[in-house]
């Protein structure tokens, strides 16, 4: 029998709220503090009711306002981020893989001993598409995943042993190794006994975001982390520091919970920290060298391209001014650029209407600024400037206020 204990501190009446299920996955008892001060009394007051609902939507909050659908934690003029805290006792696999698939995502789990059941602890903190959490496996386990979020994770060891597979390829990871990878592309973990670890996860777009910033260019390419790091490095010790920072910043009473913001924030530096100091396809570029000097058609097309770069120009317009071939300027843009020309104009062109959303002070619309700029299919244009930037359009209008890119 599947059996969970949760715990938070009601900021409310400064009570303490238990939340147990011991009647399996959709019995659930609740007991709350009152809300009214007259009903204080002497012992620990509250209002007790037994009410049926999914597991899922149990699990995926600690609860401070309760209706039959929905609890959240929420704290007067301040944003939070979503905690979820569990320990599962004795559970057996299928049971435990229903419990994941409604509350994190659709996974195949097996225990690595045969008939034994499976214990786990959990306590999770989520902002947006990013988390941080520390888990225990007290029984070693194989998770098969069906459908991994799209992020970029952090496996920092605490003891025991992980094993990750990527594709062909499996990474151990003892207590002396952390992992750095894309979550997507893991097809199954297996947890032995007694591992225990922190996880951080950074959605996809939070992390080329960052590094479009970096570059001071859009992000044409997939960007991809596969690292086993010794956690003796000096780099996995900044990571772990900023880590610990930020888990303590939150693992916290909840009237001391940092806000949501701060998290965010933290979050975005602990991207660039991964971006600077860990290998990955985009590490050559952000260590380059002032580039050598390239070859006169080759400047003659980038010329061209800026000083016309609003206008329906084509790749042939480009060679024919540049006095070069098409295979030519193809060769010499792949050689110097390490991207064709047609991609080359492109990504002018981003980055000029992303320097438009930023600095327009007419509020024009976002379509307009598009067209203005050669992009007249806006679904299309719209793809093209969440993969180079990691936002899209209107999201960089809405932060423009706060934005603190050099342009």
């Amino acid at each position: 029998m599947l059996q969970i204990r949760q715990f938070c501190k009601v900021i409310r009446d400064e009570e303490v709220l238990l939340v147990s299920g011991r009647e399996g996955l959709n019995a659930l008892k609740f007991i709350w503090p009152s809300s009214n001060p007259s009903k204080q009394r002497t012992h620990r007051p509250g209002i007790e009711t037994n009410q049926t609902h999914s597991l899922g939507d149990y699990m995926t909050r600690y609860i401070l306002s309760v209706t039959p659908e929905k609890w959240s934690l929420s704290l007067p003029g301040k944003k939070h981020p979503r905690i979820t805290s569990f320990h599962i006792d004795n559970a057996d696999a299928n049971m435990l893989s229903e419990h994941y698939a409604r509350t994190l995502s659709r996974v195949v789990i097996e225990p690595l001993a045969r008939q034994k059941r499976i214990t786990v602890e959990k306590h999770h903190y989520k902002v947006g598409s990013c988390g941080i959490w520390t888990g225990a496996f007290h029984s070693g386990m194989q998770v098969k995943l069906l459908d991994p979020s799209n992020a970029y994770v952090i496996y920092l060891p605490i003891a025991g042993e992980l094993d990750i597979d990527v594709g062909s390829k499996r990474f151990s990871c003892g207590p002396e190794h952390a992992f750095i990878g894309d979550f997507s592309a893991i097809e199954r973990l297996q947890l032995h006994e007694g591992r225990r670890h922190m996880g951080i996860a950074f959605g996809h777009e939070v992390v080329v975001r960052q590094l479009s910033e970096l570059l001071d260019a859009p992000v044409n390419k997939k960007l991809e982390f596969s690292t086993i790091l010794d956690c003796r490095s000096p780099t996995a010790g900044k990571i772990l520091a900023a880590s610990t920072l930020l888990w303590t910043s939150l693992a916290n009473e909840p009237e001391h919970i940092a806000s949501a913001k701060f998290a965010e924030l933290m979050f975005q530096s602990l991207a660039v920290l991964l971006l600077e100091s860990v290998p990955h396809s985009y590490s050559a570029a952000l260590t380059r060298p002032v580039a050598p000097a390239i070859p006169r058609h080759v400047k003659r097309a980038i010329d061209f391209m800026i000083a016309n770069v609003s206008m329906p120009i084509t790749i042939a317009d480009v060679a024919r001014e540049s006095g070069s071939s098409l295979r030519s300027l193809h060769l010499g843009f792949q050689q110097y650029k390490g991207t064709s020309p047609l991609h080359y104009l492109r990504q002018i062109r981003l980055e000029c209407v992303r320097r438009a959303l930023i600095g327009d002070i007419d509020q024009s619309a976002i379509s307009e600024i598009a067209q203005e700029w050669g992009f007249t299919h806006m679904g299309r244009f719209a793809t093209l400037y969440k993969q180079a930037f990691g936002q899209t359009p209107s999201e960089t209008v809405q932060s423009r206020g706060t934005s603190c890119r050099n342009i």
